[in-house]
């Protein structure tokens, strides 16, 4: 007989009184099987089922198909050791035929020049189908452990402060760096960029704010410690040194800043995706700078709606990435008509959604050139707050021992 995995599964809840909870309706494409599939569920047996109060049930089905297949499923009947084959290759075919539908949802799109967004989704869904294998989400608690003493702890992103570092930031981790314009956001970003690189890290930058170029500039200041307007064509020979170093390490620039398409956050999340799949041979991390320029996937009513959407999609990027994604963020002038203006988590602009989807939100607060970074959530330790300084000349923070002005109470 041909393997007939929809037909033998169907079979083992029949005769064998297989659990229907393995499968689901959409696993079965013919019409008829997915009935008879429905009405085993609302029949709701445990064991073999009546086949007297299922046939009942069906004659109630307006489409009389199931009677020339009800009779015959017997004969497909498999030993219960062959049960789990034949799911996993039933769940293999529907996973083929969603995939094949969505790529002619993408082809449909781009060969009649319709809504680019529509292409972008529909890669989308494309890529969580791929990555979306058979029904084995449910995992044993005992085969977590086991993993815990093979792996060991996964290592988490330097951030080129040493208290920063306590923050853990870990692969699927979305971390917020917010604060008002001007004050260090990139500066942070560049700072965490570089202890990455020094410490054989990959990273990818997305910039949507500047240029490839503006960017480059600054890592290479801080790179090479020359302040940032001494990077001229008449540099010294230490410049020329540090700008081949740099050029040797693992970091790759996305631009965005002049692209709207790819300002999108479908598309940004698929960069990151397969970014973490072409360079998975050693420790990743994104960046994005910043937040409020990526646009949401679809149409919303409002900007709080847009943003939320944002913030989902880029921790569901971070998460099926199992890469750390550091996004910088802007927070409202709210923080500045407060005595001191430091901001709060309240603060981060146009949603709420931010504080509440980021596993750290890193908040800075500057007075000239001593900075003060406060952890204002840290879904996997301790909050706190450290000092720093703000070395603007080369784009980066370093290391204070100057003490952090007091937060008062959080």
């Amino acid at each position: 007989m041909v393997a007939d995995p929809a037909r033998t599964v169907l079979a083992c809840m029949l005769v064998d009184g297989a659990d229907p909870s393995l499968a689901e309706s959409q696993d079965f494409a013919v019409p008829a099987l997915r009935v008879i599939y429905d009405a085993l569920v609302r029949l709701g047996t445990h064991g073999r089922p009546d086949i007297g109060a299922l046939t009942r049930l069906l004659l109630k089905e307006p489409n009389p198909a199931w009677q020339s297949e009800l009779p015959n499923l017997p004969e497909y009947l498999c030993h219960r050791n062959n049960l789990e084959t034949n799911l996993r290759a039933l769940q293999r075919e529907r996973q083929i035929r969603e995939l094949q539908c969505e790529a002619a949802k993408a082809l449909d799109a781009a060969t009649n020049q319709r809504d680019p967004e529509l292409v972008l989704t529909a890669a989308r869904c494309m890529e969580e189908i791929a990555a979306r294998g058979p029904h084995d989400e449910l995992e044993h608690v005992a085969d977590g452990l086991a993993r815990i003493f093979l792996t060991g702890t996964p290592p988490t992103v330097p951030m080129g402060l040493v208290a920063l570092d306590r923050l853990g930031i870990s692969p699927g981790n979305l971390c917020v760096i917010g604060a008002r314009t001007g004050v260090g956001k990139t500066v942070a970003l560049c700072t965490a960029t570089l202890a990455a690189l020094r410490r054989g890290w990959q990273v990818l930058y997305l910039t949507l704010e500047m240029t490839p170029l503006e960017i480059r500039r600054r890592l290479l200041s801080g790179y090479s410690g020359v302040p940032i307007y001494d990077l001229t064509s008449g540099a010294s020979r230490d410049v020329g040194d540090a700008a081949s170093r740099l050029a040797a390490e693992h970091l790759w620039i996305a631009d965005a800043s002049d692209q709207p398409g790819r300002r999108n956050v479908t598309a940004i999340g698929s960069l990151v995706r397969r970014f973490a799949a072409r360079y998975a041979d050693r420790p990743s991390v994104a960046m994005l700078d910043y937040l409020q320029l990526v646009q949401p996937s679809q149409r919303y009513q409002n900007r709080v709606e847009q943003l939320g959407d944002v913030c989902r999609e880029l921790k569901a990027a971070a998460l099926g990435s199992a890469l750390p994604l550091l996004c910088a963020a802007q927070v409202s002038r709210a923080a500045e008509q407060r005595p001191g203006g430091k901001p709060q988590l309240s603060d981060l602009r146009e949603s709420g959604e931010i504080e509440q989807v980021a596993d750290q939100v890193v908040l800075i607060h500057r007075d000239g050139e001593q900075a003060t970074l406060r952890v204002a959530k840290n879904r996997h330790g301790e909050c706190f707050k450290t000092a720093a300084r703000f070395d603007g000349a080369r784009c980066l923070f370093v290391e204070s021992e100057a003490i952090a002005d007091a937060w008062g109470d959080r």
